[in-house]
């Protein structure tokens, strides 16, 4: 009997012992799953911060693209608004030089029409003169001629 109670010692220790292996591997696996589900929540929760910050850090460059597309674009039309006052400066200093021009024109026609109505009327007032001198001429011809005329009648009668 002992030795029957010595191999069922040994056979129920061997039971225990593998039962104990067993259970101590099952502790180790579920250690090493528990390590390993530690390590991949860790995993999970660095790339999940790791997105977060990449998404913040691309939200904030998005916000300072705009900030800048905006300051850029003031700036344009600022330059846009300067161009187009300098273009409308440029054209009404065009048109008012283009306007003394005219003015200038004008007047130099108005000059010329006078200088040249002048000259017509000192024409005409010469023509005049000859022609008044000539009358005259001729009329104190057409006298001497007849004072002659009678001159010679009234010599010969005496």
């Amino acid at each position: 009997m002992n030795e029957a109670c010595k191999t069922e010692d040994d056979h129920l220790a061997r039971g225990a012992a593998e039962i104990e292996d067993e259970y101590q591997t099952k502790n180790k696996e579920k250690e090493a799953n528990k390590q390993t589900n530690k390590q991949k929540k860790a995993a999970t929760e660095s790339v999940a911060e790791h997105r977060a910050t990449v998404m913040k850090m691309k939200v904030e460059k998005e916000r300072e693209e705009k900030a800048e597309g905006k300051k850029e674009l003031h700036a344009l039309m600022e330059q846009n608004r300067i161009y187009l006052e300098m273009e409308k400066s440029k054209k009404r200093r065009q048109r008012d030089t283009n306007m003394e021009i005219q003015k200038i024109q004008i007047q130099q026609m108005a000059e010329k029409q006078v200088k040249n109505s002048r000259k017509r009327k000192q024409i005409w007032t010469m023509m005049l003169r000859e022609k008044l001198l000539f009358v005259r001429i001729k009329h104190f011809s057409d006298k001497d001629a007849f004072f002659s005329k009678q001159k010679e009648t009234f010599n010969e009668a005496f």
